[in-house]
């Protein structure tokens, strides 16, 4: 009785271990590119303009590992609670978008992690224009220039940002899908800035 409750307890112990030092798997370039398609399809881009093989990381937040914590700390939140990055996207109906602390921490590690991202050429559909554009010096061509995309933990809740640049003139969109019985579907797709 007495070696079975020491075992018990041994396993619950190395189990709690394994879970909280389990790494999440962040998205690959298939599925980032899987949904970067969909949104070219769903939210119908001009296919006479050239779209961009290269992501744009630029989000503002970087992880700094702190020696007091022992441990990289999760993203500040903001006066709502929502996490930092998600202020910039604002449901239009002025929902949550369906992110919670644990994808608060999940997208932290993919803007820390996600950089120098290239589509994954063998599945991007052949009736539109892609081409290796750099953001600066790009000869003042017309095309649209795609951030990497922001996955909750599930995998089933995307966000991507992307916007059409162009010399003296652009727009901004966000476009928002659910993973619905394994199809990513649109919920919103709204404009952030235009010039």
């Amino acid at each position: 009785m007495k070696y079975s409750i020491i075992f018990s307890g041994l396993l619950i112990i190395s189990l709690s271990n394994f879970s909280c030092g389990h790494k999440q798997v962040l998205p690959d370039r298939r599925l980032i590119t899987e949904i970067i398609v969909e949104t070219i399809i769903q939210d119908s881009l001009d296919s006479s303009i050239f779209i961009n093989t290269n992501l744009v990381n630029r989000y503002s937040y970087q992880q700094e590992f702190d020696n007091d914590l022992d441990h990289i700390p999760p993203p500040p939140r903001n006066d709502k609670g929502e996490p930092f990055v998600f202020c910039f996207y604002k449901s239009t109906t002025e929902n949550s978008l369906g992110f919670n602390q644990l994808d608060s921490s999940f997208v932290a590690e993919q803007v820390l992690r996600n950089r120098n991202i290239n589509l994954e050429l063998k599945i991007l559909p052949q009736n539109y224009k892609f081409k290796s554009i750099p953001v600066f010096n790009n000869n003042g061509l017309r095309f649209y220039n795609f951030l990497v995309p922001l996955f909750n933990i599930k995998k089933d809740l995307a966000i991507v940002e992307y916007h059409y640049e162009c010399p003296g003139c652009g727009n901004g969109r966000i476009a928002v899908f659910r993973k619905i019985k394994g199809k990513w579907i649109k919920t919103e797709s709204f404009r952030t800035w235009i010039n």
